[in-house]
């Protein structure tokens, strides 16, 4: 089915993230850019529903910086895109 979608409907920002959260063990750079892209106010993924995955110690190394911060959390659940 991945194959019949034009590669903009196939490939995802949430997808990349995915993919470099499972290499953040790795590369630690990859959480200090986590966190500027969620300092600049863009939306992320908490836990990947695709996968039923809560990545807790990526998350809490990304979101550390923002510990004495006031945060505004909106939750969506069900499909996606509904």
């Amino acid at each position: 089915m991945a194959t019949q979608l034009p590669l903009q409907k196939n490939l995802s920002l949430q997808v990349l993230w995915r993919n470099a959260i499972v290499c953040s063990q790795k590369e630690p750079l990859v959480i200090q850019k986590y966190n500027e892209f969620i300092n600049a106010g863009f939306p992320f993924e908490v836990v990947d529903g695709d996968n039923f995955y809560f990545p807790y110690s990526f998350l809490f190394e990304a979101l550390k910086p923002f510990c004495n911060h006031r945060t505004l959390v909106i939750s969506v659940i069900g499909p996606q895109n509904s």
